[in-house]
């Protein structure tokens, strides 16, 4: 991508770099000002006078921009205090954020090489990485305010640093009080969700008017406005204006000017069907709108998704944080008890994305959906998912837009940092609950009579299989000595002694030296010997003599714990992955 060319904010004066005692800056000789350029980020926010405070200064931003260790120590903390900023765990689900969808497929096509995108309020990373996906051969650059919020200088510096960020990809920082420092006329698009209400007019508009093309399309998502209240009342932030008073001012700003404007519903934006022939709303019920400025042929034809509702095969799973699947049942459930008591409050403020949800937990998955969402949180591609499952992307294109429409996934031609920040914003949430206790006792409840296996050629039940599991576990816990069981086998006699060591904590190993249809109870004590148990069909005598004693009618409680740790797998094979080969659950 080529250069960008700078302008001063205040005087619009064109920007020359230079290097002060090893550091570089954007120096305005109008202004006499000076703005820091740290490992490629400028600061326009940092922007001050030559001299000694100013050096200082850049001294104190090269260490938050470098300290590394002390931002990965945070991000650790951060997932294991359960630490979440609901907001940017929600963003590529929110209504608000997937209001510009039906204008990308337009977009694609006007747009040119080389052109220039501003990201006006990138606050997660999430929007600019989303906009350098879906416009490849244009240069984005997306705006952060300050060393606040989600990521901060530390954060930006991880993620986007110029190792690691995409190559149409640069991040500024500006205040909110600043111009952007860009020639006028030198922006295709402009985006800024989230950031209208926030910002003083006429100001924040004559600066997106000044540095848009003629041709430019301005799009404005998630606007607070006064046509109504939430109820329940709930404050929203920044000024409350009426999308008539938007309407009419926008009109006057634009009456000599070859675009035109609308204020669009939210609400509509999200549930009306495609095509979409856009309606203005200016002066509707809705209390959260978006404000569209561009050429009146947007406006003259229906509105498509077709690079959504069509995904290439470099396309990515984005897991919803809101919500958890169940691998044994497939059952879809809202994700309570990893989001710390917030998820009712915003679904609160989400009402229609909370409709949206009640549809999506009366579906039931089915076995390729859940293996497809167990590669979910990998950042892997269609392609790199179809090439681990010897198929096509064809074949699984249509379950992946399935889960989609479900909104337990949502399917997005992003980068892998893309995922990794995601997954970083949601604490490495799992789609796939990953607690075993909780989900066999989710089976019990809801399918006690189902068959889920055959063992030893009988067909048994989830229940029945839970009179096997608990009698492997009274013994293991009469015999504490009992650490770890070791397995080269596929006989399904192994299910019940493997879940009963994962509900008692034990260690599951794949040890292919053994001997087929092996099974080794490995002893830490030096006089109590190890136990080894054949599964050839002459020696299931052993195996059933040894479990026998300690079949009882009463069931054991199943553990309320979250048991999420390295033991719950067979080798390397996660707990979900290794009963699906072995159980016809679902």
């Amino acid at each position: 991508m080529s250069e960008l060319n700078y302008v001063c904010p205040t005087c619009k004066t064109a920007l020359v770099q230079c290097i002060v005692v090893e550091q570089s800056f954007l120096h305005c000789q109008k202004c006499a000002a000076m703005t820091p350029l740290i490992k490629g980020f400028a600061l326009f926010n940092e922007t001050d006078i030559a001299g000694q405070h100013l050096q200082m200064r850049v001294d104190t931003l090269n260490q938050k921009f470098s300290d590394m260790l002390r931002y990965q120590q945070y991000i650790e903390a951060k997932q294991q205090r359960n630490i979440l900023e609901m907001y940017a765990a929600f963003q590529p689900f929110n209504e608000s954020s997937r209001a510009i969808y039906p204008f990308i497929d337009r977009l694609q096509q006007q747009l040119q090489p080389g052109d220039l995108i501003i990201d006006t309020w990138a606050r997660t990373g999430w929007s600019t990485l989303l906009l350098a996906a879906l416009f490849p051969e244009q240069h984005i650059v997306g705006i952060w305010e300050k060393d606040n919020s989600v990521l901060g200088y530390a954060g930006y510096s991880h993620w986007f640093s110029s190792e690691r960020r995409p190559d149409n990809v640069t991040i500024i920082f500006l205040a909110p009080e600043q111009n952007l420092p860009f020639n006028d006329q030198c922006a295709s698009l402009i985006h800024g969700h989230d950031v209208l209400h926030r910002r003083r007019l006429p100001n924040y508009i004559d600066d997106l008017l000044r540095v848009a093309k003629p041709d430019a399309t301005v799009l404005l998502p998630h606007v607070h406005l006064s046509n109504s209240e939430p109820e329940p009342f709930f404050e929203r932030g920044g000024c409350y204006r009426h999308g008539r008073d938007y309407h009419h001012y926008l009109e006057q700003k634009l009456q000599h000017n070859s675009r035109t404007s609308i204020v669009l519903s939210e609400l509509q934006l999200f549930e009306q069907q495609r095509p979409l022939q856009l309606i203005g709303a200016e002066n509707g019920n809705d209390y959260n709108g978006m404000i569209v400025i561009a050429e009146n042929k947007l406006f003259n034809n229906p509105l498509t998704e077709k690079w959504l509702n069509q995904p290439n095969e470099q396309a990515r799973i984005i897991s919803n944080p809101l919500l958890q699947v169940c691998p044994l049942t497939g059952c879809i459930y809202l994700n309570q008890s990893n989001l710390a008591g917030e998820l009712d409050d915003l679904l609160l403020r989400h009402p229609v994305y909370q409709r949206r949800l009640e549809k999506t937990v009366d579906i039931t998955l089915n076995k390729q959906h859940i293996k497809l969402l167990s590669y979910a949180d990998n950042g892997d591609s269609i392609f790199d998912i179809a090439c681990k499952l010897a198929t096509t992307v064809d074949s699984l294109t249509p379950a992946l837009l399935e889960l989609a429409k479900a909104e337990v996934i949502t399917l997005l031609p992003v980068s892998t940092l893309a995922v990794e920040l995601q997954n970083f914003h949601s604490n490495q949430h799992n789609i796939l609950d990953t607690s075993f206790s909780a989900c066999w006792l989710r089976l019990l409840l809801k399918h006690p009579n189902k068959t889920v296996a055959i063992v030893d050629g009988e067909a048994l039940t989830a229940t029945e299989l839970t009179q096997l599991i608990d009698g492997w576990r009274r013994l293991l816990r009469r015999r504490i000595d009992l650490t770890a069981l070791h397995v080269n086998t596929k006989n399904t006699m192994v299910l019940p002694l493997v879940m009963a060591c994962w509900l008692e904590e034990r260690t599951v190993s794949s040890n292919l030296a053994m001997s087929d249809n092996e099974l080794v109870l490995i002893s830490t004590e030096e006089n109590l010997p190890s136990t080894t148990i054949s599964l050839c069909e002459e020696s299931y005598n052993f195996y059933w003599d040894m479990l026998e004693p300690f079949i009882e009618e009463n069931s054991l409680p199943t553990p309320d714990i979250d048991i999420n740790t390295p033991a719950l797998t067979v080798g390397d094979i996660p707990w979900p992955q290794w009963l699906s080969a072995m159980m016809s659950v679902l």
